[in-house]
């Protein structure tokens, strides 16, 4: 990573420090937001391929970008998602089987929660 000195344009002074990351890989604009905040993403859209913005500001600081190209988004294939998708059905039925299974566990037993220092209900003593 290299690091260049940011001049302020009214006092001509160097309050800050852009960090230059060689590339970013290509994200969906939703992740960009979420990492680099909405604003940020909506302005990184209107960006032109070979051209250079900014600064731009996000959650991070100020930004120069350079878009080298833009690629729409696309569905997969069904090939190509479908591990992906078995494995998220074997999850939700497996969390299914263990919910169902603490459900029937949960109704042989009453439970009680009790704050720290209060004193336990009557039904939760036990005889000495």
């Amino acid at each position: 990573m290299w690091t260049i000195p940011i001049a302020d344009s009214e006092s001509g002074k160097f309050p800050a420090v852009l960090g230059l990351v060689a590339e970013q890989a290509l994200e969906p604009e939703r992740d960009v937001a979420r990492v680099f905040g909405e604003d940020f993403a909506r302005e990184l859209v209107t960006i032109a391929p070979g051209e250079w913005v900014g600064p731009i500001e996000s959650s991070f600081g100020l930004h120069l970008i350079f878009v080298r190209e833009r690629v729409a988004g696309a569905k997969p294939a069904l090939a190509e998602i479908r591990p992906a998708i078995e494995r998220e059905v074997q999850a939700e039925r497996r969390n299914a089987q263990v919910q169902a299974l603490y459900d029937r566990w949960l109704a042989k037993y009453v439970v009680t929660i009790q704050k720290p220092g209060a004193e336990p209900p009557a039904s939760a003593k036990t005889a000495k």
